[in-house]
């Protein structure tokens, strides 16, 4: 499927533009391997709309699979019966620039991700509608690697996982670490060696804030692996973290490194 064809005279109101036309080559095109149907029938309460509906699915198959998978267009009519029909055929374009960063590991699409996504999607569809902390971090990781800069995609990876973690600035750094390592691991030298990793990536994230990076790439790459952890467990839990309960865990085995050391 190639997307751009060029007219040459401008159309009238509500009317196509007039022939001839002429597709537009050495540009942008896909291969379309995968079709995804949503029922006109389809209403679900506590929901949104149909369009967000096809990318909260594609979404979450490339938070699972880590796939550069894109959504190019939206037809209203199977794509097998588009050359047969005469029927009005509209298509709408979707994501057509491709991913600019190599922020995942490109795997191939399995049953076992579409396995997973069909088990966990309308409780990440709810979470979505509902928490403006999730919908934010979901938006965030999803649209991070069709940034052309690894330091803006840290910044926005960070900036999520902030939402989810810290309502205060007040010791952020510290405090992200102390929570996302309580999070995702269980006490312990695992949790103690994921507190430090997470405080060196943040304060990579603060010196890619000021313009002074380096290896900005891998540091987002990283950066990108935690957030996507901290969503599939959110989605499989079924809830976002609440602080009064990642405090609780948190002191119940003592902090990951008296703050005097760090």
């Amino acid at each position: 499927m190639a997307p751009y064809l060029a007219a040459f005279e401008r159309a009238e109101p509500g009317k196509h533009h007039p022939a001839p036309w002429a597709p537009v080559s050495n540009g942008m095109a896909f291969d379309v391997e995968i079709e995804l149907h949503l029922p006109l029938s389809l209403s679900l309460p506590d929901w949104f709309d149909r369009l967000n509906t096809v990318w909260l699915i594609a979404a979450l198959l490339r938070l699972e699979s880590q796939t550069p998978l894109m959504v190019p267009a939206i037809t209203n009519l199977p794509f097998a019966q588009i050359p047969k029909t005469k029927e009005a055929v509209c298509f709408w374009p979707i994501e057509m620039i491709p991913r600019r960063l190599f922020l995942t590991e490109h795997r191939s699409l399995t049953e076992e991700h579409l396995g997973w996504v069909k088990k966990h999607w309308l409780a990440a569809g709810r979470l979505f509608d509902k928490n403006q902390e999730f919908n934010a971090a979901l938006q965030a990781i999803d649209h991070a690697s069709w940034n052309q800069n690894p330091s803006l995609a840290l910044i926005m990876i960070w900036g999520a996982l902030e939402r989810i973690f810290c309502n205060s600035t007040q010791e952020l750094g510290f405090k992200l670490a102390a929570f996302i390592s309580t999070f995702l691991s269980e006490s312990g030298r695992e949790r103690f060696d994921m507190f430090r990793e997470i405080k060196r990536l943040y304060s990579e994230r603060s010196r890619a804030a000021h313009g002074r990076m380096d290896r900005e790439l891998e540091h987002a790459q990283t950066s990108y692996s935690i957030l996507r952890k901290v969503l599939r467990k959110i989605i499989e839990d079924g809830a976002v973290p609440g602080g009064d309960d990642l405090e609780k865990r948190l002191l119940a085995h003592g902090l990951p490194m008296q703050r005097g050391e760090e």
